[in-house]
């Protein structure tokens, strides 16, 4: 381990004196990658490329390392995106299905400088009347903003960046981060999953067939309709929930560790109350406070 960690070291002195090199021979220098080849410098050279007036499709398939990903309402279907020459994004559209998928074979981003570089982006256009199948995106890092989309299935698996989503209409929706944060405007599903390691969930104007969340540090701010059983737990963080329903309509499995509860704006007592009803709230923190609010 110490000495992979020489290594890391010695590279990054390598790669400064390559970028100061470059910078006084005039070089447009912008970071360092390693594929399977070696290690390459990137030249901060950027490639656009635009497709418009397609044929509809209906599974959307994105896996980047690093891209802003943006969803936006179209007249048509088509997509555009710009992206480093020296690592070029695969893309194919057919048979129904746009996939878009970082470059073949191994590589990772050792530094990038982004000295005066393009921002590498992708965005897709989709008409407000299309109905996706299965929409999935996987990023190491860079922002994920959707205006609209309805689907039978929508996953998100993000590294590192916020993912903004104004509307969503799914089966199931499933979204995982490990730096960032996950805001949802207004959100229909039969299940949601959340899963983050450092980060805040807000989602609003839910309405929920089942909800399941784990936050490790970081609070969650939901509000909406909540059906059948809804668990949210935190390690770090509080939970604030805010249900369309009555006292009666709810189990609440309440529980904390080191935190207060409050029930409508009163301190209230963790445990098992109304045991027998149709819906369940399971609530628990370990170091946090839990508010929640019924507003019948």
């Amino acid at each position: 381990m110490k000495r992979f960690w020489i290594v890391i070291a010695i590279l990054a002195v390598v790669g400064i004196c390559f970028t100061v090199s470059g910078a006084v021979a005039g070089a447009n220098v912008n970071g360092f990658y390693f594929d399977n080849n070696g290690l390459h410098m990137y030249s901060g050279e950027t490639t656009l490329v635009q497709e418009r007036e397609l044929d509809a499709f209906y599974d959307i398939f994105i896996d980047v390392q690093s891209a802003d990903i943006k969803f936006v309402q179209s007249d048509d279907y088509g997509f555009e995106f710009n992206s480093r020459v020296e690592q070029c994004f695969n893309y194919s559209y057919d048979n129904g299905a746009l996939v878009i998928t970082r470059p073949d074979g191994w590589y990772h981003d050792f530094m990038r400088f982004s000295l005066g570089a393009e921002q590498e982006y992708i965005t897709i256009f989709i008409p407000q009347s299309a109905r996706l199948n299965d929409v999935e995106i996987k990023s190491v890092s860079g922002r994920i903003d959707i205006d609209a989309v309805q689907c039978k299935t929508f996953h998100v698996n993000q590294i590192s960046g916020n993912t903004t989503i104004g509307s969503i209409i799914a089966g199931d929706v499933s979204m995982t981060a490990t730096s960032g944060k996950i805001h949802i405007t207004h959100g229909e599903a039969n299940t949601f999953y959340f899963r983050l390691v450092s980060g805040n969930l807000t989602a609003s104007y839910l309405e929920s067939g089942g909800l399941n969340a784990d936050l490790t540090s970081g609070k969650a701010d939901l509000s909406g309709i909540f059906s059948g059983n809804t668990r949210v737990h935190a390690v770090s963080g509080n939970v604030k929930l805010t249900t369309r329903g009555t006292e009666q309509q709810y189990n609440r499995n309440i529980a904390v560790v080191s935190g207060h509860v409050s029930i409508n704006g009163t301190k209230a007592g963790a445990g098992n109350v109304n045991y027998h009803a149709g819906n369940t709230l399971d609530i628990s923190t370990v170091s946090g406070n839990i508010s929640i609010t019924f507003a019948s």
